[in-house]
């Protein structure tokens, strides 16, 4: 048997309301229903300018802010996934290979001895052959 999910809708008597840290409109906001503390819960049931309704979420009307509502159901399917993920074996990368950064010898410089003119390095080489 498949769980239906059930939503709040808050709708507010004036076109603003703010209430338990939360601003409502005349239209209605969507909320999942564990959304909301059971204090917060107690003050918007309290309040004379809201009106709370709870209906299954293939029940809320259009115009109703559903933000609150989707945002929640997307971050459960995200957690669901990656749970599912986390389960699922995961497939093993071949090893990488040995490989040996190559180092590269410094070339040798034609240099002149300063005090008798000679050249050294690779210039000296050449001429000695």
């Amino acid at each position: 048997m498949s769980k239906v999910a059930i939503a709040i809708i808050i709708a507010s008597s004036v076109a603003t309301f703010r209430r338990a840290g939360h601003g409502f409109t005349d239209n209605g906001t969507a909320f999942p229903s564990d959304y909301f503390t059971d204090d917060q819960l107690k003050a918007i049931h309290a309040e004379k300018r809201l009106s709370v309704k709870e209906v299954s979420i293939d029940a809320i009307p259009d115009g109703v802010d559903r933000s609150p509502l989707d945002l929640a159901l997307q971050l459960a399917r995200d957690a669901q996934s990656q749970e599912e993920g986390k389960k699922a074996p995961a497939a093993k990368a071949p090893p990488a290979p040995d490989k040996k950064p190559a180092t590269k010898k410094p070339a040798a410089k034609n240099v002149t001895d300063s005090q008798d003119g000679n050249k050294t390095g690779k210039a000296a080489e050449q001429v000695t052959k």
